[in-house]
């Protein structure tokens, strides 16, 4: 998985200037996407009076609650 995800992250910087500061805190930034994407969910489904679908969370869940790094880029299923 890290191997996959240093290979996108060196096409990335080939094209643009990343601070190592900003590397340092790429989990990080990483995990606060995957958290907006469940809250943005369930705030969906509260104000359409919808039960959430779970299979809408599920990845970015997994990836939070057992510590899967990178979003599980380049992980197999």
């Amino acid at each position: 998985m890290r191997q996959c995800f240093d290979l996108q992250l060196q096409g990335y910087k080939a094209e643009m200037d990343l601070p190592k500061e900003m590397l340092e805190k790429l989990p990080l930034f990483i995990d606060m996407v995957l958290i907006e994407n469940i809250v943005d969910e369930l705030e969906c489904c509260a104000r359409e009076r919808e039960s959430p679908d779970w299979e809408d969370i599920e990845d970015a869940a997994e990836c939070l609650i057992n510590g899967i790094p990178y979003a599980g880029i380049g992980q197999e299923k």
